[in-house]
């Protein structure tokens, strides 16, 4: 059950940028200016494992439940937010196949319920082949088919689709009741996707939803291979897939060592690509960004790792970037050898209410308490992807209580989860897929609510005002349809009709604006809705109906609303054609 603990009761508070605050009994001071006291510091935690939570299913020993922990938006329709959780050691069919649970949440944070997708359960077609990993990587994808369900993709980091160890991602629509509704799946041999992949590349290690990218509608992704050897042995890539609404892949754009634009440099074994999340537009040149996990990057010393900010142009190559690690972008850390900062990464929203998205990093191996508990860094950015300033959750700080144990890797994976507890905060979902809840390295995720400073505008998208049916006619006039949504910046618009996307012409104009006009006549007359879409993923609006009133008088030939000699001409025109 979510209860507020102790917190400062200026926590919450918004402070103009003149404002100072003194507290005078010798607790603190400090002058606002952005500030944010506590922002990041844990409120409340709910442990979901075997042994706690509420979980319903089994967690064999290593299954690595929590290598990938994300929210998926309200799967059930019960008006709460659920989650996709990875456990890709899963053995399911054969030997670490891996598995994904959708996991229906109650509003205290405890599990409702839950359903597996395997090699053997939830309507999975395929299977995955042995050691394929399936469950490494989530992303959440919003609607992709437009049946009311959001939909994900997963990363299957050592599939042998072309050859060992390549890597695949499944495009993967749900049922409401969190089985497989349909499938595609994206690798060397199938979904489009040109490559080329390598041997042991392992396409599939970090998978995010980044947007609309191309503006054509649809969402498009990014995919992390850790293993990738352009320039050099591991040194990592990312593809960005521009997708087609069937989730094939319509155009890409590798980035790496040798092509997309990126300046690095990236060295061996540097694993960019581990992890990747979509983190809107931080640059606000209308175009969404990402940040990328390079965990074994050795700024400052052996494998402290690192993450990037990249800056993207609509063709997927980066225009600029910022890295952030023991030795560059702000980070004061400290971050110790071998750390692996950079083992997950995620976008969770404005935490500390200064209008830009802040994100959270994992750093599995850090030592705090102990060897290898591992820690999450939240960080509150600067809009040019440097760090502002910084909060570590671990076993010694931050608020969390655990307990964590040696190897639990708390921080192998991070997600958002928008404002779960309904503070205005955004809250954070994190693994730890070595605990040993109930079976040695059976993995467990912590729903973590935070503390910090509301804004006006963080997590997922949230349609707040519906477009309205309307009647028009007969005489052909203008009509608007608007829709009203909140969450991160930056949040993109497309209506359709009859679920085919509009662009402006043609009596149409604001395709891609909150607000769609349209000539109201016959040709116009559909249902309209509006898919929105921040770096979350995207909601589709109510639909609303165009209808237009047919003509009140059958001799008013020309629909013009007159009767008159024009009306005449038209009757005789086609008495003289013979027309009956």
């Amino acid at each position: 059950m979510f209860a507020r603990q102790t917190t400062s009761s200026f926590n919450k508070a918004r402070f103009a940028p003149s404002a100072t605050l003194a507290l005078v009994c010798g607790l603190a001071s400090f002058a606002a200016a952005g500030d944010c006291p506590g922002a990041g510091t844990i409120l409340t935690e709910q442990r979901i494992s075997n042994t706690s939570g509420g979980f319903g299913g089994t967690i064999a020993a290593d299954s690595f439940f929590g290598r990938a922990a994300v929210a998926i938006g309200d799967v059930d329709g019960d008006g709460v937010t659920d989650l996709a959780i990875g456990s890709y050691g899963d053995a399911d069919g054969g030997l670490a196949r891996g598995a994904v649970w959708i996991v229906f949440m109650n509003a205290d944070g405890t599990v409702k319920g839950q359903q597996k997708i395997s090699s053997t359960t939830g309507g999975l077609v395929g299977p995955p082949n042995n050691n394929a990993g399936f469950g490494y990587a989530i992303a959440p994808l919003g609607d992709m088919d437009n049946d009311g369900v959001p939909d994900i993709a997963v990363g299957a980091y050592r599939e042998n689709d072309g050859g060992a160890n390549r890597g695949a991602v499944y495009i993967i629509r749900l049922n409401a009741n969190g089985t497989v509704k349909s499938q595609q799946k994206i690798s060397s041999t199938q979904g489009g996707f040109t490559g080329p992949l390598l041997n042991a590349d392992w396409f599939g290690t970090g998978v995010a939803a980044i947007g609309d990218l191309d503006g054509d509608g649809i969402i498009d992704i990014a995919v992390g291979t850790e293993l990738d050897k352009d320039g050099g042995t591991n040194r990592g890539a990312v593809y960005i897939l521009m997708l087609n609404a069937n989730g094939t892949v319509k155009a890409e754009q590798k980035i790496s060592s040798t092509q997309g634009g990126l300046t690095g440099p990236l060295l061996d074994n540097d694993r960019f690509g581990n992890a990747v999340a979509g983190i809107g537009d931080i640059d606000g040149d209308g175009i969404p960004d990402i940040i990328v996990g390079a965990y074994r990057d050795s700024d400052g010393g052996t494998a402290r790792g690192a993450a990037y900010v990249l800056m993207l142009n609509a063709d997927g190559t980066v225009k600029d970037e910022q890295k952030i690690s023991s030795t560059q972008g702000g980070l004061t850390g400290p971050i110790a050898n071998t750390d692996w900062f950079g083992s997950s990464v995620a976008a969770i929203g404005d935490i500390d209410g200064d209008g830009v998205v802040d994100i959270a990093v994992g750093a599995q191996q850090n030592d705090d308490g102990g060897m290898n508990h591992g820690a999450v860094y939240v960080l509150r950015m600067n809009s040019d992807g440097t760090v502002k300033s910084e909060q570590r959750l671990s076993s010694t700080t931050g608020g969390l209580t655990g307990p964590l144990a040696v190897g639990d890797v708390f921080g192998s994976a991070v997600g958002a989860i928008g404002d779960f507890d309904g503070d205005g905060i955004p809250d954070l979902i994190v693994g730890a897929m070595q605990a040993d809840d109930g079976a040695t390295d059976a993995g467990a995720v912590f729903l973590l609510t935070l503390d910090g400073c509301e804004s006006s505008g963080s997590g997922p998208v949230v349609i707040t005002t519906q477009p309205a049916s309307l009647i028009s006619g007969p005489a052909p006039s203008a009509v608007q349809f608007s829709v009203v949504a909140e969450g991160a910046p930056t949040i993109s618009y497309q209506w359709r009709r009859d679920t085919v996307p509009l662009s402006n012409g043609g009596g149409i104009s604001g395709a891609t604006t909150a607000t769609l006009t349209v000539t109201a006549n016959s040709a116009a007359i559909g249902v309209y809705d509006c898919v929105v879409t921040n770096s979350f993923g995207s909601e589709t609006s109510d639909g609303a109906i165009l209808a237009v009133r047919p003509w009140p008088c059958l001799a008013d030939l020309n629909q013009d609303g007159n009767l008159d000699f024009f009306d005449v001409q038209i009757f005789l025109q086609a008495f003289a054609a013979g027309c009956p």
